[in-house]
């Protein structure tokens, strides 16, 4: 039964690409083909690359389970009367264990995008095209979005497999190349190289009739994600500064960065399009509510007993200034219960909105500059950042000053948290900077007081800074498992 599950694995991964559509990615169905023998075409290659576009969609869907949910900016709304979401639950308290259904849905959710990225890119030399710069242009969105994805899975998995290859056969995707995992110093270095090709090959703008494809500037920005991960500041700020000469600039207005009628905006770097016209709604809103708001805020339908997730914590509540205009967008109230609000814009249908999710925008990697400038020795001109281009539009009257490198860092940390809430950035911050252990453990204690179903000790207890190998992955392919699984 083991090798047949196996069969089936394979075939359904070599066969099987998803393609959905919407107006800027407008893909047409290709199921007479497999992907072995798909890609002939200019206009084919094009949709296999908006094929990765609509999985990046779907990801970035339930990315705030790992991005927010595992940090002390987020946690739940228990309901006493439906259970059912407790493997959810327990990636917020950190009693997951290996065979949690989210760890195996994010592992395979990865890699089914890396898959499609290295089907357009294993094929697209063969292909003729007419503009030899759209052909560059399609390779830099597939180098972009691979190196994105295995970011993701290196700084949540470590050691991972990692290939540029497609499998040719099932004996072919259960050799060694394609299920050893290699060490996570040598994933970096592998998606630094590969997203420097896309930098040279991304546009930096496209026509508006494609707006909201990858360009030049993500693709900086995530080079520049990447280094700061490993800790390489130094070399981060030159990708950073090449920012600066793209046209990018904070909005004077916090709440037009997710307005929907402002979609793609000039603090936009990269967002994840959704567009309710085009059959392609977003619903973060109907996980985020309180699931006691009954049609408060979803107007259409009553909240799930399984919404009241992703509830921002009293601590981060408490974080915000009195004055800082940012707290009443990011965050609101029902019935007495806190809720994300930054994405809380009125449904045109039952469960569907018309909201992008910011992937990238140019807060965040000003906030990035202003790191690791102080991290290299210019700390004052990171402050400078945070007073001269963050603070502005957010009311707050008191500048930020800091008066050592160490008390700038905490402080420019403090600030993107405040600036970037709920954006799924905080865990990640916590585990680049090395504090996730000592947060989260302090992050425990405010839960367990707060929460009195939290009394079997376990909570917050085995803070694994790493994700498990999934089970099922670890059964197949013999992993050695991740430290404390």
């Amino acid at each position: 039964m083991k090798i047949l599950h196996k069969i089936k694995f394979v075939v359904v991964a070599l066969i099987i690409v998803s393609c959905d559509a919407n107006e800027f990615l407008d893909i047409q169905p290709a199921n007479s083909n497999t992907p072995l023998s798909f890609y002939t075409s200019e206009k084919q290659i094009t949709e296999g690359v908006n094929a990765i576009y609509s999985t990046n969609r779907t990801i970035n869907n339930g990315q705030w389970r790992f991005g927010e949910f595992r940090s002390d900016n987020t946690s739940y709304q228990r309901n006493e009367a439906d259970r059912g979401g407790t493997p959810t639950e327990e990636i917020d308290e950190f009693t997951m264990n290996s065979d949690n259904g989210n760890i195996s849905s994010y592992w395979n959710a990865w890699y089914g995008g890396i898959l499609d990225c290295n089907l357009v890119l294993n094929n697209i030399d063969n292909v003729d095209f007419d503009d030899e710069e759209l052909m560059n242009s399609r390779k830099g969105e597939a180098l972009f979005f691979r190196s994105y994805f295995y970011l993701n899975l290196a700084r949540s998995f470590g050691d991972i497999p990692f290939h540029r290859l497609v499998a040719s056969s099932v004996d072919d995707a259960f050799s060694e190349v394609f299920t050893s995992r290699i060490p996570v110093s040598e994933v970096y270095e592998e998606i630094l190289e590969d997203n420097q090709e896309a930098i040279n090959y991304l546009p930096a703008s496209w026509p508006n009739s494609e707006v909201g494809r990858a360009t030049k500037g993500a693709a900086l920005m995530l080079q520049a994600k990447i280094l700061m991960t490993i800790q390489r500041y130094d070399e981060a700020i030159p990708y950073l500064r090449q920012m600066e000469g793209l046209g990018y600039s904070i909005l004077g207005n916090y709440e037009m960065v997710f307005n929907p009628s402002n979609k793609n905006h000039a603090e936009s770097v990269f967002e994840i399009q959704f567009d309710y016209a085009s059959g392609q709604a977003s619903n973060f809103l109907g996980q985020f509510v309180p699931f006691t708001s009954g049609r408060d805020i979803l107007i259409f339908n009553p909240a799930s007993g399984r919404a009241g997730l992703n509830q921002p914590t009293q601590d981060i509540i408490d974080l915000y200034p009195a004055d800082d205009a940012r707290a009443a967008v990011n965050i609101a109230y029902n019935r007495g219960e806190a809720f994300v609000n930054k994405y809380n814009y009125a449904p045109l249908a039952p469960g569907q909105q018309d909201v992008n999710f910011p992937m990238f925008r140019y807060a965040d990697a000003r906030l990035m500059l202003a790191e690791c400038l102080a991290q290299t020795g210019s700390y004052q001109a990171g402050i400078d950042i945070i007073n001269n281009e963050i603070r502005p539009r957010t009311g707050v009257a008191a500048p930020v000053t800091a008066t050592s490198q160490e008390d700038a860092l905490e402080k420019i940390a403090v600030e993107r948290r405040l600036e970037l809430a709920f954006e799924n950035h905080r865990w990640f911050d916590l585990l680049r900077t090395g504090k996730a252990v000592e947060t989260m453990k302090a992050h425990g204690e405010d839960q367990m007081a707060l929460k009195p179903h939290l009394t079997d000790g376990l909570e917050y207890e085995n803070i694994r800074t790493l994700l498990a190998i999934p089970f099922n992955q670890v059964d197949q392919y013999g992993y050695a498992q991740n430290p404390g699984w």
